[in-house]
């Protein structure tokens, strides 16, 4: 059993080490190295097979490193690479790639040292002693890696065991699945174990595959049921035999899965997962399985999930994975790079409060100008913005987040560490842009001498009459919502601006004329996010 894997200069991976469970599934955004760690076991497996072949004696050279095999690209089959740099982390082929993998009472590591565009030479670490060289070549576990299938081949020629196997571990499963099949039913035991998977996902008869100039592989709805080549099948049923065909094909001790539940109904990725694991205890093998499947993730015991970004990081009690599965991977990117998240009622929140800072010439309009910023708008879900920033800080425990509610949203008591919650003290933040001097001069602006004058008119005789003296006062303007009141006001100049345009009556406003209490939301935005302090009056 694996214990333990250590990567350094492999594909994402500049230095990681990774503990690993009895069994393991690994979750987290895409492009987080999932199938890395997986290709990373994979590649470890069939260079030390390599290694073995060739160094019965573990001969040391002169300089007390062991002797290196040379490894030429054609015969690795691990990870599919158009060269051998592509193995490398960021190309940089200058220093080895190296995988140490500890086993039960073993632990020894492999170095892969850059020749040539498709050749390279293997070598067991120098550190590593010829005890636990020898404990691992009689205890060498054998490893499957089954990828998920997305195409079928049309047609297969037959192919030998170890023609298939190369290109499995290519993560070919489509290319060869009939000549998995044809070798699976070989073995009656293995045959009917494949034929009843078959039968209880999906209730289809599969038929003992022949081969003459292609192989044939043939099922059928039912046992009466007409025959239909594989080409027809749908591409659950078909990832269902890859992943079992797969997992007999090779009575593997370590099984590396891929997305098994990739095209599935989610009933039965529920299914897939337990059958996996019946299978792992009457094989004895161990599964480490890499998915995006809320419904796997809700199903796995907490002590085997694993969240990779930035690591591979036990599940706290408590937390909900599939929130952090729906995490956008742009976005995580920001959060490892940025002061921090806002969190606002939606797009126009945003542009007034991004022109009152520059209006102010405030320290946070550096950070409004080009914001990491998320809209709690509804349809995203209830209290959206501790749900996100939740999952968001399991893989970036910094992270730092405001949010600000309109007035006449609840604002929930309970918040989280490194989040900070405000409302505006009016219904919405629409209302602060209702200063009669400003809209007067916008109007006249964008549409003339003859238009302001009627909407000054039409604001003296709708609008509260203090708002004219005091506008910063809490007159009736504040119950109400200020996008209606302000719709009227530009109606009355012809005027039809979107929500989403409101910001350009802020971006010509005074700085006497934007509201305090705005500058106390500003103040809180570059306090939290240590931009640094003051009001940004003038």
């Amino acid at each position: 059993m694996l214990r333990k894997v250590e990567i350094k200069n492999f594909k994402v991976f500049q230095d990681e080490a990774f503990n690993i469970p009895q069994h393991m599934v690994v979750v987290g955004p895409n492009n987080g190295g999932k199938t890395s760690l997986l290709q990373a076991v994979a590649t470890w497996a069939e260079i030390a097979n390599h290694w073995f072949e060739t160094n019965a004696d573990f001969a040391r050279i002169e300089d007390g490193n062991y002797a290196a095999t040379s490894l030429n690209m054609l015969r690795f089959n691990a990870v599919p690479l158009p060269d051998f740099r592509h193995l490398w982390s960021n190309k940089v082929v200058t220093t080895p790639v190296s995988l140490r993998v500890h086993g039960d009472n073993w632990c020894v590591g492999f170095e892969i040292i850059h020749s040539a565009t498709e050749l390279a030479g293997v070598r067991p670490m120098k550190d590593v002693t010829e005890t636990h060289l020898e404990r691992c070549r009689e205890n060498l576990p054998t490893v499957a890696y089954i990828p998920p299938v997305w195409r079928l081949a049309v047609r297969e020629d037959p192919l030998t065991e170890d023609g298939v196997r190369a290109k499995l571990r290519r993560g070919q499963m489509a290319d060869v699945l009939r000549n998995v099949l044809r070798f699976v039913s070989g073995d009656e035991t293995k045959w009917k174990r494949l034929q009843e998977a078959a039968s209880s996902f999906f209730g289809y008869e599969l038929l003992v595959p022949s081969a003459g100039a292609y192989v044939i592989a043939n099922y059928r709805h039912g046992t009466e049921g007409r025959e239909y080549d594989l080409c027809s099948a749908a591409s659950g049923f078909l990832q269902v035999l890859a992943v079992y065909a797969g997992l007999l094909f090779d009575d593997a001790s370590v099984i590396l899965v891929d997305e098994p539940d990739a095209h599935l109904h989610f009933f039965l990725q529920e299914k897939i997962y337990r059958d996996l694991q019946r299978f792992s205890m009457v094989a004895n093998s161990q599964i480490v399985m890499a998915t995006h499947s809320e419904v796997i993730v809700r199903t796995a015991e907490l002590k085997d999930l694993r969240l990779l970004w930035g690591g591979l990081r036990e599940m706290p009690k408590n937390k909900r994975v599939d929130d952090v599965m729906r995490l956008d991977n742009a976005k995580l990117m920001l959060a490892e790079t940025t002061l921090g998240v806002l969190y606002v009622e939606d797009e126009s929140d945003l542009h007034n409060m991004r022109e009152w800072a520059c209006v102010l010439s405030h320290p946070a309009f550096g950070f409004l100008d080009k914001p990491f910023w998320e809209a709690t708008a509804p349809g995203r879900g209830r209290d959206f913005a501790a749900k996100n920033f939740g999952a968001m800080r399991q893989l970036v425990p910094t992270l730092k987040a405001i949010e600000i509610r309109d007035g006449d949203k609840t604002l929930p008591k309970k918040t989280s560490a490194g989040l900070l919650r405000l409302q505006w003290n009016w219904t919405e933040i629409e209302n602060y842009l209702i200063h009669p001097s400003a809209l007067e001069r916008f109007v006249r602006e964008v549409c003339g001498e003859d238009a302001a004058r009627r909407v000054v008119n039409y604001m003296r005789k709708e609008l509260p009459a203090p708002i004219f003296e005091a506008p910063f006062e809490r007159p009736l303007i504040a119950e109400t919502k200020g996008s209606t009141v302000l719709d009227h006001i530009l109606q009355e100049a012809g005027l039809r601006l979107e929500k989403t345009k409101y910001w350009r009556i802020a971006a010509q406003m005074r700085p006497e004329e934007v509201h305090p209490e705005v500058r106390d939301k500003l103040d809180a935005i570059a306090t939290h996010f240590g931009i640094g302090g003051g009001t940004g009056a003038d």
